[in-house]
């Protein structure tokens, strides 16, 4: 399962403040994410392609792929969890988030990379996240949904990818969701608070209309599909079984309570701009 990992890139300061959008950060959408020759796309893009496998009738070859990668540090001993089976559930409920494999580095430490996206290998602008949350409300309440399941409190125009022409949506950096830093003491402490406070699509939602399909998209994913994006990180020893077993019981818990927790975020005016349809 874990895959080995040959060199780790740049280092890059992410900075969580919302900013507000200036003429630059416009231009940039303009200038690169949204020009239709190189513009952000759903897929992926192979970086070299090597000699063929030899194997089988569909003439598959090798390749390489861009990557993020992410390793697990004394102060970050959760990271590789939380990011995998984030990615995972997100991809389970319908959303973009950005794929993603466990890997090994040179000094046998242990790493999350996720494939990278977009023009040229940069890195994309903050989202739009008010175009993102008027053209898209219902993906758009999804994220919300989304991140209020997976106790993610970190939503903000760098940690996901939306443009105003292309309208693809990437969603990544989940690292301080679930289990965060502290373990199994960060999921007692939030087990039943929204975290929905400074979610920075939550304040851009103009509708509630949508929040009753998602929690019963969130409803139906069993402790089978949380505890199989939980079972591979046990085998390998990057997370305890206690560990693993109290985050099943944690997002079982959070996935009954969506619906009472938005209506909590929605008495406390988390949702200042919805005019419109109904919360739960």
């Amino acid at each position: 399962m874990l895959r080995d990992v040959r060199e780790v890139g740049d280092n890059r300061r992410k900075s969580a403040a919302i900013r507000p959008l200036t003429a630059e950060i416009l231009a940039l959408h303009d200038r690169t994410w949204d020009d239709p020759a190189s513009a952000m796309r759903a897929i992926f893009e192979a970086l070299t392609f090597g000699p063929d496998v030899d194997a089988g009738d569909s003439a598959p070859r090798y390749c390489t792929l861009g990557g993020v990668a992410k390793m697990n540090a004394p102060e970050r001993p959760f990271l590789v969890v939380n990011e995998y089976v984030c990615a995972e559930l997100g991809r389970l409920m319908g959303l973009p988030t950005v794929p993603g494999v466990v890997v090994s580095g040179r000094k046998g430490e242990t790493g999350f990379v996720s494939l990278r996206f977009g023009p040229k290998d940069e890195r994309p602008p903050p989202a739009l996240l008010g175009e993102f949350a008027n053209r898209e409300p219902a993906l758009a309440t999804g994220v919300v949904v989304f991140d209020c399941w997976i106790a993610n409190q970190d939503r903000h125009d760098e940690n996901m990818a939306y443009t105003k022409r292309n309208r693809s949506l990437h969603l990544y950096d989940h690292d301080r969701a679930l289990l965060g830093t502290r373990g199994v003491a960060r999921l007692t402490e939030v087990r039943d608070r929204h975290l929905l406070a400074y979610h920075g699509v939550a304040r851009e939602l103009l509708t509630g209309e949508h929040f009753i399909h998602w929690s019963g998209v969130v409803a139906q994913i069993g402790e089978l599909a949380i505890g199989l994006a939980l079972k591979e990180l046990v085998s390998e020893g990057i997370v305890d079984k206690s560990q693993a077993s109290a985050t099943t019981e944690f997002l079982r818990h959070r996935a009954s309570r969506i619906p009472a927790m938005i209506k909590e975020a929605q008495e406390q005016k988390v949702f200042a701009r919805i005019t419109q349809g109904f919360l739960t």
